[in-house]
């Protein structure tokens, strides 16, 4: 499917920057795709098909994918990818470190990260219950889930420590780099068991996530609260509709931009648009830009 979806389009033509990880099987080593290493080496410009079957590949679940790229010297290097997870459950901190660099070798000095605003996009996670200490005597079985396995609703210790553990820093890391302004997470953590389940594609789950992604853009905002690892409601209101007109209008993707001194555009955001710029944000957008710069 992705393969029809994409074609022949190569990392190097995506219309904005992109970094995508993944982890070679073979190599035992991390693979990081993004837009600016693959307009600099052959071996990076993969088909975008190829990376995002390679980086959604999670073992015990899909084989790794391989694949191979051929320079224009017909040197060939093999790819051997899992998913990006295996190495890099936050990708918020791999985005940030990756256009920190790109920005410094872009423009010559280094742009600090309190300076980057990121929207992270979840993809749902399971409504889970914590254990007590007292009461329970774990064993092999328990910690692995071997003896629940008909038992849907049932988390394993394995799971927590694995997962939940790794999602609960995930936020941490990230609110402790990024001011609260500049950090903007949507995700949905009430799924049931089945409706988070990565291999339930069926049509019927497809159509429920989407009304759930619909009403969690009409619920109220919440913020990560370092002290506690928990959510808790704003006290504003952040509506679905000022979401969506603050990043997508007139059907267009739109990055938003900073400014430095008031009325300078900035350069940094320029950059993350890449260029394409004017062909990423809708007519009135640009339109507001070139006003500016021409009364600057």
């Amino acid at each position: 499917m992705m393969k029809s979806l994409f074609g022949g389009i190569r990392v190097h033509e995506t219309l904005t920057n992109v970094v995508i990880p993944s982890f070679d099987s073979k190599l035992l080593n991390p693979v990081i795709f993004t837009s600016t290493k693959a307009k600099n080496d052959e071996y990076m410009d993969a088909l975008l098909s190829d990376v995002i079957i390679g980086s959604s590949s999670p073992p015990l679940a899909y084989p790794p994918h391989y694949f191979n790229i051929c320079t224009s010297h017909q040197v060939c290097r093999e790819f051997n990818l899992f998913d990006g997870a295996v190495i890099s459950n936050n990708p918020t901190l791999v985005a940030v470190t990756e256009m920190i660099k790109e920005v410094k070798e872009s423009i010559g000095h280094v742009v600090h990260h309190s300076r980057l605003r990121v929207l992270s996009l979840g993809t749902g996670a399971g409504e889970e219950a914590g254990y007590e200490a007292k009461g329970y005597k774990w064993g092999i079985t328990d910690y692995y889930n071997l003896s629940h396995v008909f038992d849907e609703d049932y988390t394993s210790l394995n799971s927590l420590i694995s997962d939940t553990a790794n999602d609960r820093m995930v936020e941490l890391y990230s609110h402790l780099l990024l001011d609260k302004s500049n950090f903007l997470r949507i995700q949905v953590d009430t799924l049931s068991s089945s409706e988070a389940n990565f291999a339930n594609g069926t049509k019927a789950n497809l159509m429920h996530l989407g009304e759930t992604a619909q009403e969690l853009l009409n619920q109220n905002l919440t913020s990560f609260d370092p002290s506690t690892c928990r959510f808790v409601p704003e006290r504003c209101h952040y509506s679905g509709d000022s979401l969506k007109k603050s990043v997508i209008t007139e059907g267009k993707l739109m990055v938003p931009w900073v400014r430095l001194d008031g009325r300078e555009w900035d350069e940094l955001a320029l950059f993350l648009l890449g260029p394409s710029v004017d062909r990423i944000m809708p007519p009135t957008m640009v339109a507001a830009r070139d006003e500016e710069e021409g009364n600057s």
